[in-house]
């Protein structure tokens, strides 16, 4: 029999306790946001079932608030605090990485930049309680189940899958972004035909020359059909199902300057979720 070092235990059940609440997170998460748009919505950044900022958040509050657990006041105080610093560094660090807003909190009261509001860090704080008096002590329980010699091969399985998860993840977010970007051009365009056209319309208004007016007229059209199209054929490119369910999740999303070409694209996401419930 293989037998394990302290350290292999310890790193094992920390991967198998990050996974754990990651689908506990996505779980809460996600039912807490299916509930008011009475369908289900996966919640997670990953495709899977998992939300790994929550993995984090709970590791962190069981290594820094577990001295403070017989204190319910204070550990509900560390537990808002290190949870609404945890929501902002990683909003902050989503937008810098990715140019894109995942969630607002702005038209909330007590918001700080719209990456943490009150409201959800009062409720961290609760789970933070409830974390280290009922949640954790029942997964420790439950790993103290597992065989030593089998932790190091599931804490594998669950980072392997991480990895893969979070590559296929990033690699859709890098793809949608390279469409906004593509879209935005094109609306940009649109914008420029139209200003381009009005001023060739208020000339040929001015000279009255109806020829010339209907020309213009045609020539409008022609050019915004033919960048709509290639608005449509961008748009319809959005095959991937993590990139819909992205969008899906995420409602609020935001891509920096790119409102317009996002909103297009939610929209273009929509019509085809209908047209394909009219098929059934």
């Amino acid at each position: 029999m293989v037998v394990l070092t302290e350290n292999a235990v310890f790193i094992s059940k920390l991967v198998i306790s990050f996974a754990l609440y990651s689908l506990l997170g996505w779980a809460c998460e996600s039912t807490y946001c299916s509930i008011p748009a009475k369908r289900f919505i996966n919640r997670g950044f990953l495709n899977g079932p998992f939300c790994p900022v929550y993995g984090v958040g709970a590791l962190l509050v069981i290594f820094l608030l577990r001295p403070f657990t017989q204190n319910l006041l204070v550990l509900f105080v560390f537990g808002v605090l290190v949870t609404s610093v945890l929501e902002y560094i990683t909003g902050f660090l989503l937008e810098k990485l990715f140019h894109t807003t995942w969630w607002d909190y702005s038209k909330r009261k007590f918001n700080i930049k719209g990456r943490v509001c009150l409201r959800n860090s009062l409720l961290f704080g609760i789970l933070s309680v409830l974390l280290l008096h009922f949640i954790n002590p029942f997964v420790e329980k439950l790993e103290a189940w597992i065989p030593e010699w089998a932790l190091p091969a599931i804490a594998f399985v669950f980072l392997f899958y991480f990895i893969t998860d979070s590559v296929i993840t990033v690699r859709s977010i890098l793809a949608m972004n390279g469409k906004l970007d593509e879209l935005e051009k094109v609306l940009e365009e649109i914008k420029n035909k139209g200003e381009e056209n009005r001023e060739r319309l208020q000339q040929s208004f001015e000279s009255k020359v109806n020829a010339t007016r209907e020309a213009v007229l045609e020539l409008q059209a022609a050019s915004v059909e033919r960048l709509q199209e290639r608005m449509e054929t961008i748009s319809k490119g959005l095959n991937s199902g993590a990139q819909r369910r992205l969008l899906k999740a995420f409602p609020g999303m935001k891509a920096g300057t790119r409102r317009a070409s996002i909103l297009h694209m939610k929209e273009t996401v929509g019509h085809q979720r209908a047209k394909k419930r009219e098929r059934k």
